[in-house]
């Protein structure tokens, strides 16, 4: 179990670390809905406004880490369900 939640959170803080420096530059709508449960902590932080300079960064960091949390759930199940199948076509 602790292996599978290594690997999980390994996977899901490349593609939170990946996704988050590139969504500054590129601006796509894609990428902004792969992040939207960190942008959404984020915003309920700020308040929608930006607020102050303690609240944006709390916000971005909330943000940052609520990304890795959900992206470490379906890490996880990704990585159970092929060892599953992986399993039952032996």
């Amino acid at each position: 179990m602790k292996s599978l939640l290594r690997k999980s959170l390994l996977v899901s803080l490349v593609i939170v670390s990946g996704l988050t420096a590139a969504i500054r530059p590129l601006g796509s709508n894609v990428l902004f809905f792969l992040l939207y449960p960190g942008l959404m902590l984020s915003l309920l932080i700020t308040g929608g406004h930006g607020g102050t300079v303690f609240e944006d960064r709390a916000g971005r960091a909330v943000g940052f880490v609520g990304n890795v949390v959900v992206y470490t759930l379906l890490s996880a199940l990704a990585i159970s369900i092929g060892l599953r199948l992986k399993n039952s076509i032996r």
